[in-house]
């Protein structure tokens, strides 16, 4: 089905007109869970290009990773995300050099585990500080030391070795994912809008949204002779605001550093929670666990009595209280 839907939505944009120009589709980005690109280059033109989802290819190796988290205790979420950090710093300044990524691969390799000699000065901070370097996202700031989960991650990351070129060619489908976000809030999916008339101008809404912004109301307002409402214009102005200045704030260095800490500790409450109460919800969990989660901290064996304190021989001491002037 989805190949089918990007075959069509391609097919209808390729070659159409626009104005006085013609659209041409140069790239399509998406995951790598479907053979979309072939049909697409069998059936529209095979001159388009795939482009990876870069935030895909983290969950790609996150998925790896956490495959592995059964054979090695020291493979702690806090290590997978580490790992997931330095692959994506190294992806990101690698853009355009496959030489760079394939270097890269190897390092990641051997960086956590305090082997820096296939490292790059762009994103690994032991070439920069050197001896007094430490990992602050591996536990206790020091390398790991297991030889056996080397020789894992080091086939993890030899398996991206052969997609090198992609690896060094991504792009974003955050846009496309915000686009339908803002449909999701025009047509839930908890509601069936798919017979409904109604369907067309619930997504036209939400293509102007994204375009024009929040004054696209008042823009068709104006364009069906009703007037656009003073409240709406500035109702509208307002919310543009807003969103200008969150998508600024977002893109800072301090905003972006505040998310990873946030998700730092979400993933450190998880762990706490998961090593303090153990496995309460999970697959067929019911069925192959024989001892549920009904233990109870037990009441005390004797009800603490308050025992008095003796104030003889000591100093009493009196405070009072008084409204200022």
């Amino acid at each position: 089905m989805e190949a089918d839907m990007v075959v069509e939505l391609v097919n209808n944009v390729h070659g159409s007109s626009l104005g006085d120009s013609t659209v041409c589709v140069g790239a399509v980005v998406g995951d790598e869970d479907s053979a979309t690109i072939a049909r697409v280059h069998k059936e529209v033109d095979e001159r388009i290009e795939k482009k990876s989802d870069f935030n895909h290819l983290k969950k790609i190796l996150g998925n790896k990773l956490y495959a592995l988290q059964a054979k090695h205790r020291t493979l702690t979420v806090k290590v997978i995300k580490y790992l997931q950090k330095c692959f994506s710093y190294m992806l990101k300044q690698n853009q355009g050099n496959a030489n760079g990524i394939r270097m890269g691969l190897k390092a990641l390799s051997f960086h956590p585990f305090g082997e820096h000699q296939y490292c790059d000065g762009s994103w690994c901070g032991y070439l920069h500080k050197g001896a007094n370097y430490k990992f602050k996202s591996l536990p206790y700031g020091r390398p790991l030391n297991d030889p056996v989960l080397k020789e894992e991650l080091n086939s993890v990351f030899e398996g991206f070795q052969c997609a090198a070129d992609k690896l060094a060619n991504t792009d974003s489908t955050q846009a496309n994912e915000n686009f339908n976000n803002i449909v999701a809030s025009k047509a839930p999916k908890s509601c069936c809008y798919a017979g409904s008339d109604s369907l067309n101008f619930r997504v036209g809404a939400a293509v102007l949204q994204k375009n024009d912004g929040y004054s696209y109301v008042s823009s068709v307002n104006e364009r069906i002779g009703m007037s656009p409402g003073k409240y709406c214009v500035s109702r509208a102005s307002y919310l543009d605001n807003q969103e200008r200045k969150r998508r600024m704030k977002s893109q800072t260095r301090c905003a972006k550093k505040r998310r990873i800490e946030l998700k730092a500790n979400k993933y450190l409450r998880q762990s706490v929670q998961e090593l303090r109460e153990g496995d309460t919800y999970t697959t067929g969990i019911d069925l192959v666990q024989k001892t549920q989660d009904i233990q109870e901290i037990p009441s005390p064996s004797t009800e603490p009595v308050p025992q008095p304190i003796e104030l003889t021989d000591q100093p009493v001491v009196y405070l009072t209280w008084r409204p200022l002037d």
